[in-house]
């Protein structure tokens, strides 16, 4: 049977002890702070939305052909900062360098969806590991955090494979759960991993304020 289902995908971000001691500092803040949690963590390549479960096969297919054309890579991650400016900001972010083969995929994955009836992303594709959102005017103290790491580095991590998510909405946050996952450089190395699922704490206040693209 056909159903819709909530998808995007994205690489797994594993969380160094530097950066979980910022999530800590961003979320002794407080309001109007919401952290993601370190369990969670990711880099979106694509936002799928709300896809007919009979297009699965597609976009794994898509996505394992994407994967196999990439060889594992390492990423750096650093410097804290904000969309859309560090003066009113409602995202939290840390960069990330060496990144252009999350570029590379990301261009890829659009063109191999684009048939499927989803069309290329109109901007130019930032990856960023997001940190927080912010529900209001800023506190000065978050102001002063980013300025103390606008040039920190944060570590490197390794990214080995691709994954296809499932996003649930909840009035408590949304939760995750990892459909497939595809390894790069491996043309039949893709894992089944449906029913895994990791809640996500941060309250969301609305249904529709968390209908943007996952973090």
């Amino acid at each position: 049977m056909d159903v819709l289902i909530r998808l995007f995908i994205a690489v797994n971000v594993p969380f160094s002890q530097s950066l979980r001691s910022v999530l800590q500092a961003l979320d002794a803040i407080g309001r109007p702070v919401q952290t993601v949690t370190a369990e969670t963590s990711h880099v979106t390549l694509k936002f799928l939305g709300e896809t007919n479960s009979l297009q699965l096969s597609a976009m794994e297919l898509a996505i394992g052909t994407v994967a196999a054309e990439q060889s594992p890579h390492l990423i750096q991650i650093e410097q804290m900062s904000a969309f859309p400016n560090s003066i009113r900001p409602s995202v939290i972010w840390a960069g990330l360098t060496n990144a252009v083969p999350l570029q590379e995929i990301a261009k890829r994955l659009d063109s191999l969806l684009e048939p499927h009836g989803f069309l290329p992303e109109s901007r130019p594709y930032h990856p960023h590991l997001t940190l927080a959102r912010i529900k209001g005017p800023p506190p000065a103290q978050l102001l002063r955090l980013m300025r103390k790491h606008q040039q920190t580095p944060f570590g490197k991590f390794e990214m080995t494979s691709i994954e296809l998510y499932r996003s649930e909405l909840h009035p408590s946050g949304p939760r995750y759960s990892v459909i497939s996952s595809h390894k790069l450089g491996c043309s039949s190395c893709s894992e089944h991993a449906v029913g895994s699922v990791k809640q996500i704490v941060v309250p969301v206040p609305s249904l529709d304020s968390a209908q943007i693209a996952p973090p």
